[in-house]
C-alpha cells in the first residue's frame, strides 16, 4: 500500500515536472528562433552595407575617370593656349624690332 501511494506521488510529480520541462523547452525554442531571426537580419544588413559601399566605390571610380578625362582635356587646352601665346609674343617682338 505504501508502495502504491509512493508510486502515485512520484507519477504525479513526474507529470508536473514534465509539464514544466515542456514549458521550458518552448521558451528555449522561442529564444532559438529569435536568435536565428536576429542572425538572418544581421546577415541581410551586412549584405546591404556591402551593396552601398560597392555602389559608392563604383561612383568614386566613375567620377575619378571623368576628372582624369577632363583634366587631360584642360591640359591640352593649356598647352595649345601657351603655344598660341608664344607665337603672339614672338610676333609682337618681331613687330617691335621692325618698328625700332
Amino acid at each position: 500500500m505504501l508502495k502504491t501511494v509512493l508510486m502515485a506521488m512520484l507519477s504525479k510529480l513526474a507529470r508536473s515536472h514534465a509539464g514544466k520541462i515542456n514549458k521550458a523547452q518552448k521558451w528555449i525554442d522561442h529564444a532559438q528562433l529569435q536568435f536565428d531571426r536576429a542572425i538572418a537580419e544581421a546577415e541581410l544588413a551586412e549584405r546591404k552595407f556591402d551593396e552601398v559601399a560597392n555602389e559608392a566605390q563604383e561612383q568614386i571610380a566613375k567620377l575619378e575617370a571623368e576628372i582624369a578625362e577632363k583634366t587631360a582635356k584642360l591640359k591640352e587646352v593649356i598647352a595649345e593656349t601657351e603655344a598660341k601665346k608664344a607665337k603672339a609674343v614672338n610676333f609682337k617682338q618681331k613687330m617691335q624690332t621692325f618698328l625700332d
